[in-house]
């Protein structure tokens, strides 16, 4: 189970949340994907870090939620709701684990839709711009099989929407 200070407190893992959201189960299912963006990676870095940017690259209504912010660091704690098909509202908490600006952020979830969530984002300069790659661990209650066969549809759907919107913001004129 993740340590409970008094920073996480207030987090009790979620209904589908795994018992001990910090050890990956026996088996889970991962997912990768890259775009070239044509910014620095220093910007691509922050932009996955800004609240308002998170709120852009989901597909559904997203807020922060209440008593929560972004604390860019080691360690930080973020929460935020969004609501999955419009209709039903998922409050998410993430912890950052690992922090490099600017090549690399991974979170962890700590309650959330999935019994295990663990997201790397990495960015890396190249032909003047940046490769930017999001790489996924997760697992659902549901099993390896239906997470393999199913749910990876829906994360690849998800993050071909967020890698499109990044880019889209990212390579607007400032």
């Amino acid at each position: 189970m993740f340590e409970r200070s008094d920073e996480l407190a207030g987090i009790r893992p979620g209904l589908l949340s795994g018992p001990d959201v910090a050890s990956p189960p026996r088996r889970t299912t991962g997912f990768a994907s890259a775009v070239w963006i044509a910014a620095p990676p220093e910007r691509v870095f922050d932009f996955c870090l800004d609240v308002e940017s998170i709120k852009a690259m989901l597909p559904d209504r997203a807020e922060e939620a209440p008593g929560w912010n972004l604390e860019a660091r080691l360690g930080g704690v973020y929460a935020f709701r969004y609501w999955v098909r419009g209709i039903f509202p998922l409050t998410t908490v993430v912890r950052i684990e690992r922090f490099d600006r600017p090549s690399l952020i991974v979170d962890l979830q700590l309650r959330g839709l999935f019994r295990y969530w663990r997201h790397t984002h990495t960015c890396a300069s190249e032909a003047q711009g940046t490769l930017y790659e999001d790489a996924v661990e997760f697992a659902t209650r549901f099993g390896p099989w239906v997470d393999r066969w199913l749910v990876r549809r829906d994360v690849a759907a998800m993050f071909a929407f967020r890698q499109s919107r990044m880019k889209e913001l990212l390579e607007l004129p400032r």
